[in-house]
């Protein structure tokens, strides 16, 4: 007799209660994209030739792009190079073409900065 009272009192001791696994929160929502970098209004062959046209208003020869590129800012960065040492280093504006900053050196000069904000 004592085995049929143990018997459904072991079975019971033997099952396992297991709770829910509580709720996950939601995945995070990817970030909205930024939009669109804008197309510049001015190009990269108009920016080189509004760059070669303000170095030769202050006076220097240049004949040649040693480096060009566009930021995320929407600015062209310009470096002319000349064959006497004359150099030009250049911020200008994609969206009008207007001058930013520039660093002017005339045969090999020391630096004569414009800063035209």
């Amino acid at each position: 007799m004592r085995c049929l009272v143990l018997a459904p009192l072991l079975a019971l001791a033997a099952c396992i209660v297991v709770d829910a696994p509580p709720d996950r929160p939601a995945p995070p929502q990817p970030a909205p994209s930024a939009p669109p970098p804008q197309q510049p209004a001015i190009d990269e062959r108009a920016a080189i030739a509004r760059g070669f046209d303000y170095a030769r208003d202050r006076g220097l020869k240049v004949d040649r792009v040693k480096r060009v590129h566009l930021d995320t800012a929407g600015r062209w960065h310009l470096d002319l190079r000349g064959p006497g040492g004359d150099r030009a280093q250049m911020l200008i504006d994609s969206g009008d073409g207007r001058l930013l900053k520039g660093h002017f050196r005339e045969n090999g000069d020391a630096d004569e900065g414009d800063d035209l904000d």
